[in-house]
């Protein structure tokens, strides 16, 4: 099965409006970008599954 044949991703931003902040994750050990700052959640669609 080919993946990623669109070029569609969902992102999740949790934001903390009281402290006007965006909570953010550190790469590590994923050999992309290492070190450096990221949101936390992220996902692409699969062949025969749904954008909506």
């Amino acid at each position: 099965m080919a993946r990623y044949k669109t070029t569609a991703a969902v992102f999740a931003l949790i934001f903390n409006k009281e402290h006007d902040k965006i909570l953010l994750q550190k790469r590590f050990h994923t050999g992309i970008n290492d070190g450096l700052y990221d949101v936390g959640t992220a996902g692409h669609v699969e062949e025969n599954e749904s954008m909506s």
